[in-house]
């Protein structure tokens, strides 16, 4: 089992990644939207019936980010979620063009939409 990620640029586009991840057998449970702002995850969770990642929000985290490069406050919970530190940053880079990213935990190997 290995997790897989989509970007997207609109929240109508995100919803129907999510949607069609589930109809390809994905639990609801195993989907997550991460955005910019953790309202906007939430908003776009909410209408694809998914989770929304939370971005680090307490002052240790907050300490701990700002010394990373950029000090996105994403990073911790992208490795929570199975991304390496490499992986979480590129995925940083998305989320700082303002991209959504859906990520599926637990899909099977070679999983694709």
């Amino acid at each position: 089992m290995t997790i897989f990620y989509e970007e997207y640029h609109s929240d109508t586009e995100a919803v129907k990644g999510i949607e069609e991840m589930r109809n390809k057998g994905i639990a609801a449970d195993d989907i997550y939207v991460v955005a910019q702002s953790d309202q906007h995850a939430g908003r776009i969770a909410k209408m694809g019936n998914a989770h929304a990642a939370k971005s680090a929000a307490g002052l240790g985290d907050a300490v701990i980010n700002a010394f990373r490069s950029g000090g996105n406050k994403h990073h911790r919970e992208l490795v929570k979620l199975g991304f390496t530190d490499a992986e979480a940053e590129l995925v940083e880079e998305k989320l700082e063009q303002e991209k959504i990213i859906v990520v599926a935990v637990r899909t099977p190997d070679g999983f694709t939409l």
